[in-house]
């Protein structure tokens, strides 16, 4: 005859109390939930105390960058930051000379291009300088603002999502004059950012820049990200850095931030700017 298997009379409903203990803990761990009045004032201490300690970076590495219907490109880079929003980044290709240096902060930038003998200036500076993020974006990222507690707590929002603490900061006293809304998602026990968006108009809408801090080097207030993704929603413009020297606080000076350009430099207007002075990265 046919042999049956027999299953032990509880057998059945253990399974299913096992499969529901199992799927509990996942389904609680993803459910967002508000962070406390305590919660919100720990972490929001923890994260302004880390921003307020960056003053300066001096930092060295290779980057990429690229766009929607462009190659990628890829160069060494140094650069110089200093609050409140002083920027200088030159690339290199290997041990050669300098394919490009710019700088500049909120008021306009200048990038000046020593192999082709060129400059171009933009006098807005939010401008894009072609495949180079211009240096406001830079410095919002890496030197971030604090956020204003009692703006968070009238206007904005906290919760704890996926293992992560979601703060929406409106704009105000602490985002620098900026009418963006901001998306921090920090690391609930360091108050270390793992992740920036910033919104135009609204906290509703798409962010028009996505930042991943995705690893870090040193603790707490001493903690810097060693790579660095920034995404712009126009064209699809991204720039990746890795940091390979990394240089907190020292002191800067002003000379740091200036570029030297001869007379008899050609100039050229933002829009006129092609990415060619840049190398492609091999194999893209």
């Amino acid at each position: 005859g046919t042999t049956r298997m027999r299953h032990a009379p509880g057998l059945a409903v253990m399974s299913l109390l096992g499969a529901l203990a199992w799927s509990a803990p996942a389904w609680s761990q993803d459910e967002p939930r508000p962070l406390t009045d305590g919660e919100r004032t720990q972490l929001v201490e923890a994260y302004n105390r880390w921003a307020a300690g960056l003053r300066t970076v001096r930092a060295g590495g290779k980057a990429h960058v690229g766009a929607d219907g462009e190659k990628t490109r890829a160069f060494d880079f140094s650069l110089a930051l200093a609050r409140p929003g002083y920027t200088r980044l030159q690339g290199r290709w290997g041990s050669l000379a300098t394919l490009f240096d710019l700088n500049g902060d909120g008021s306009g930038w200048t990038l000046y291009l020593p192999r082709e003998q060129t400059v171009v200036r933009a006098d807005n500076g939010s401008q894009g300088a072609g495949l180079l993020l211009p240096p406001v974006e830079i410095v919002s990222v890496l030197l971030p603002t604090g956020i204003p507690p009692t703006d968070l707590l009238r206007h904005g929002a906290a919760s704890l999502e996926n293992g992560l603490a979601r703060l929406v900061v409106p704009p105000g006293r602490g985002n620098a004059g900026s009418q963006s809304h901001r998306v921090l998602f920090l690391d609930p026990k360091e108050g270390i950012p793992r992740r920036l968006e910033i919104r135009r108009n609204s906290q509703l809408e798409s962010p028009v820049l996505v930042a991943d801090y995705e690893r870090y080097e040193g603790s707490r207030a001493e903690a810097f990200p060693v790579r660095v993704t920034i995404r712009l929603a126009e064209g699809g413009q991204f720039a990746r850095f890795n940091f390979a020297t990394i240089r907190i606080n020292e002191t800067v000076p002003p000379e740091a931030f200036r570029s030297r350009i001869p007379e008899g430099t050609r100039e050229l207007s933002p829009a006129d700017l092609t990415p060619d002075f840049l190398p492609v990265e091999e194999g893209s």
